[in-house]
């Protein structure tokens, strides 16, 4: 608990797209090179990394799904955000089935690919989609 809040402060300085990012780039890292490592004390140091990632995210996430959603429809919008976990439970089985035909540097690049397609449409979703469509509007009030 204590290393989260420290995690937390200190990741407050900056603007939270770039925590946003930072830590999604270094989540993905940590889980794709656990998938192939096989020492205890890498597995150890990546887990670590791993987490730290999840740390600095894992808030920003949060707050931005809370942020986007309107304030009479949060309830829709939070049962309809539950559907990511079933998706997420779905990649989960269909990874198990492909790990046992894959060696494990193939299954890192295999969980980076989807790590990175995953990191790229969150931050594309929560940040540059929201940008495109204010930029969209200042137009129209403009004209």
């Amino acid at each position: 608990m204590r290393y989260s809040l420290a995690v937390t402060r200190y990741a407050s300085r900056f603007a939270t797209h770039h925590v946003l990012l930072i830590g999604l780039v270094v989540y993905s890292i940590g889980y794709t090179i656990m998938m192939s490592a096989n020492n205890w004390y890498i597995l150890l140091i990546v887990n670590l990394i791993a987490t730290i990632g999840e740390l600095l995210y894992s808030p920003i996430l949060n707050a931005e799904k809370a942020n986007m959603m309107p304030v009479n429809q949060r309830g829709s919008y939070s049962a309809f955000a539950g559907i990511g976990y079933n998706g997420a439970n779905l990649i989960a089985r269909l990874t198990i089935i492909v790990g046992a035909y894959l060696v494990p540097s193939m299954m890192s690049v295999y969980m980076g690919c989807i790590l990175l397609i995953g990191s790229s449409f969150l931050y594309i979703g929560m940040f540059v989609q929201g940008k495109v469509k204010d930029v969209e509007s200042l137009k129209s009030k403009t004209t």
